[in-house]
C-alpha cells in the first residue's frame, strides 16, 4: 500500500514531469513559429527563378544567336589557324 507521504511524492514527480513536457512542447512549437517567420528560404528563391524562367522561355526562343569570334573570322576569311 502506499502512504499518504508516497502519494503526495508520486503527485509532486507527475506534476514536474508534466510541466517539463509541457515547456518542451512550447519550446518546440515557438521554434517551429520561428521557422515559419523565415522570410525567403533558399527553396523559394530557387523556385521563384524557374517561374521566372518558365515566364522568359517563349522570348528566349526568339532571340537570335550571336556567332563566336571563330565563326566571324571564318565569314572573314582570316583564319589565323
Amino acid at each position: 500500500m502506499i502512504t499518504k507521504l508516497e502519494k503526495i511524492a508520486y503527485e509532486f514527480r507527475l506534476k514536474e514531469q508534466q510541466i517539463e513536457k509541457d515547456k518542451e512542447e512550447a519550446r518546440i512549437k515557438a521554434k517551429r513559429e520561428a521557422d515559419e517567420r523565415v522570410p525567403i528560404t533558399i527553396n523559394q528563391n530557387y523556385e521563384k527563378a524557374q517561374l521566372e524562367m518558365k515566364r522568359l522561355r517563349p522570348f528566349l526562343k526568339t532571340l537570335k544567336r550571336l556567332p563566336t569570334w571563330d565563326e566571324l573570322q571564318k565569314q572573314d576569311g582570316n583564319n589565323p589557324a
